[in-house]
This record gives C-alpha cells, structure tokens and sequence, in this order.
C-alpha cells in the first residue's frame, strides 16, 4: 500500500463539502476520470458525507426585499390595555398607590411626608377622585399596573389638570407611565384645553418633562407642597 494521501472532495449534487484521508488503491484499473471515481468511492467511507438538499450549481440572487432593511421601532406602552376606572377597582388601584408612595416616591420624600399621602389614596379616597375627574386605569394581563387622571384646573373650561399618576414599582421604565399620559391627552378635558397643569412630584418630575410638559411660569422649584407646577400648552 502506498502511503495515504489527503483527497479533498467536492460534490456538487449535494450540499456538502468532504475532507477525508484514504489510502490509494492499486493502479491496476488504469487512469482517466472514470477509474479515478471509482476509485475514490470505494475507498471513501460514506461517513465523511452529510447529505443535505440538493445544490443547485449556479448561486441565487437574494430576493429584492432583502436590498434593504429597515427597523421599526417597537412601542412597549401599546401591549397595555386602557380603561376607565371602576368602583370596584378602588382596592386595587389604592394598593398600587400605596406600594408606589412607599417604595419609589420614599426615595425623594420623608417617611411623614409619604403617610399623610396614604390616608388620601385609601379605597374611599380613590372612589371620591374619580367622581370629580376623568380616571384611567392600565392593565397588563387583567392586573392593574398604573393609573392617572385628568380633569378641569379649579372649574374652568379651558385649563385642565393632571392627577393621581401612578405605575407599580416593578412596571416602571416599561412604558407604562407613557402609556398612561397617551391616554389622558386624548381625553376630552385634555383636547378643549389650552393650558394643561401638572402638580408633579420630584420624583416624576423628570418624567413629565420628557412628555413635553415644562416649568409653570419658569419656576423650577417645589412649592409648599413639596411639588413642581409643570404645564403644556396647546
């Protein structure tokens, strides 16, 4: 036997590409292309073969939608489901409140401050709200994830104002907050307005701000009240 030699076999048929070493056989059955064929399929084993789809020889030109790629932009806030509020909701939505006060608002207000602000958002308290303003609640899998309001600015009928937006903990800086001020400027008091106001606490504050609300007349800090006055004209 002569020594092994390397063949490097390329089989346009089929999808492969096969590497194997096998020793040279005999040269008894002469030369040319057939004999070197049969040569070589006797002693390659079929193992070095992956069979695939058939290969056409001439490549294919990419279909003309592959040209060009284009991204669109996913907007998280729309797998949320808005709806207005109901009584029956009052509970849930005053524990989304009260969970939000104490875990995310905390880091920017004393601990007396955030307690005087959870007897207002008892379920009672939620229910007195929503008599007097338009309010919305945010559901992801039929739970309640955030909840805002909108209503006239001290009566009249060409200011309005926002109210009471909360987003659970665990939801925030998923879309939600935008999803909810979406909501609120398609709502009625919102479109007859002129002036939207926005009594926002330091920790949202950055939020409105982004949602193209500004500093009520300049002033860029918090009243007695320990809030921001934001406003959007129209």
């Amino acid at each position: 036997m002569r020594r092994a030699q390397t063949v490097k076999k390329v089989i346009y048929q089929y999808r492969c590409v096969a590497i194997c070493t096998a020793p040279k056989p005999p040269s008894d059955e002469g030369g040319g292309f057939a004999a070197r064929r049969r040569r070589r399929e006797r002693t390659t084993p079929q193992s070095c073969f992956r069979m695939t789809a058939p290969l056409t020889r001439e490549p294919r030109a990419l279909p003309h939608q592959f040209d060009k790629l284009e991204f669109t932009e996913i907007n998280m806030s729309d797998k949320y489901i808005a709806r207005r509020f109901q009584n029956s909701d009052s509970n849930e939505v005053s524990e989304l409140i009260i969970k939000t006060l104490r875990t995310t608002n905390i880091k920017d207000y004393s601990e007396g401050y955030i307690e005087n602000d959870v007897k207002v958002f008892t379920p009672e308290g939620v229910i007195e709200r929503a008599s007097w303003t338009h309010f919305y609640v945010i559901e992801d899998n039929d739970i309640i994830v955030g909840c805002g309001a909108i209503g006239s600015y001290w009566g009249k009928e060409d200011e309005s104002s926002l109210f009471n937006i909360f987003v659970l903990p665990e939801y925030q800086g998923k879309g939600v907050g935008r999803k909810i001020i979406e909501v609120l400027e398609k709502d009625e008091y919102f479109l007859r307005a002129k002036r939207v106001e926005i009594p926002a606490s330091i920790t949202a504050c950055e939020f409105y701000k982004k949602m193209g609300y500004t500093y009520k007349n300049g002033i860029d800090v918090v009243d007695e009240e320990q809030l921001f006055r934001l406003e959007k004209f129209r």
